[in-house]
């Protein structure tokens, strides 16, 4: 017998399957509501909101002021209120503004990262909810492939992930299924009002400019249903990553000699590999040296492959990130390099 709750509105049943399908939130989760005032945090608000009592789930509200506008206290005013209608706590904070040379979206970031790490501490948090929607993935996908992303960065935001990495606290993205605009028909159906941020017109950031300016007329040009193709892709090759990620685990684990300085493959059985694999495994050992994929240019690292394959036994060298490469007769030496 099927003893899952039933709920009457269509969205919320939505937002339950997805929370079930990608194993969020336990019942009696303590979850962080992130909510700008924009028309999607405030619907993500609203429906967790209804699912909340069956759940067992205690809600608090998130708001972060980056202070970007003179008038974002209003926001800050307008969440506040709505979460005491609603009956959750609210923490707020506000940020310093900042320089004018700053890179402005990086430090909101970490700004915003850090009061929510705050919040999980004060609070007890087990999960960080954020309102990204399918637009947003969609978005996302098509940045990173005009960045010339490999297939991690075509998975686009994922549904859920740690908040920081080794933190107690995991956050999720439980709208990515939901489309912008349903959500604010959703609103106007409830007669709940929400914050218009006027920076969101701004056309300097590259991700207003791409929703504003470039995917609208490539939608119309060439399919209509562009957003879901795109989230689409992003289902797609997050699945084939998390089957790769084992993979991958399997080979590093059987191959990968340590030493103090690095590590090595032997070059023999790398060599024996498909190409696919040996290309992951070069990105593996970079990202355990090094703690990142940053900087990694992905022709760098596919010479350091093709070397490992062919017939010649000189040894041959390739500053992979921050991690030099020694491709020899018989291993293929990483050793993290101390400068950059």
């Amino acid at each position: 017998m099927d003893n899952r709750p039933r709920y009457p509105d269509p969205l919320a049943r939505k937002l339950a399957r997805f929370a079930a399908g990608h194993a969020l939130f336990a019942p009696g989760a303590r979850i962080g509501v992130a909510v700008s005032g924009g028309s999607d945090s405030v619907a993500l608000l609203l429906l967790l909101h209804a699912l909340a009592p069956a759940a067992g789930w205690q809600l608090t509200v998130l708001h972060f002021d980056h202070a970007w506008r003179a008038d974002s206290a209003a926001d800050a005013a307008f969440v506040a209120a709505l979460a005491r209608r609603q009956g959750w706590p609210v923490r707020l904070a506000r940020a310093h503004p900042p320089r004018a040379t700053a890179d402005r979206e990086q430090h909101a970031r970490r700004a915003r990262y850090a009061f929510f790490q705050q919040c999980v501490a004060a609070e007890d948090l087990a999960w960080v909810v954020t309102a990204h929607t399918a637009d947003d993935q969609a978005e996302t996908v098509m940045l990173r492939l005009l960045r010339g992303s490999g297939p991690t960065g075509l998975a686009g935001i994922l549904p859920r992930r740690g908040l920081v990495p080794g933190g107690p606290a995991m956050l999720a993205r439980p709208l990515l299924w939901a489309r912008r605009e349903e959500l604010r028909a959703w609103l106007r159906s409830q007669a709940q009002p929400w914050c218009d941020d006027p920076t969101n017109l701004d056309l300097h950031p590259r991700r207003n400019r791409l929703r504003l300016g470039f995917l609208p007329p490539l939608a119309a040009a060439f399919n209509p249903s562009l957003v879901r193709s795109l989230c689409d892709l992003a289902d797609i090759v997050r699945a084939e990553e998390e089957y790769w990620a084992g993979v991958v685990a399997s080979a590093f684990a059987r191959l990968w000699q340590p030493h103090p300085a690095g590590g090595r493959f032997p070059r023999a059985d790398f060599a024996s590999l498909p190409l696919a694999l040996r290309r992951r495994l070069v990105r593996e050992a970079v990202r355990r040296l090094q703690g990142d994929l940053r900087q990694l240019d992905f022709r760098a690292a596919d010479e350091v492959v093709e070397w490992a394959a062919s017939a010649a036994r000189h040894p041959r060298q390739r500053r992979l990130a921050r991690v030099e490469c020694r491709v020899a007769a018989r291993a293929l030496d990483f050793v993290l390099a101390l400068k950059l």
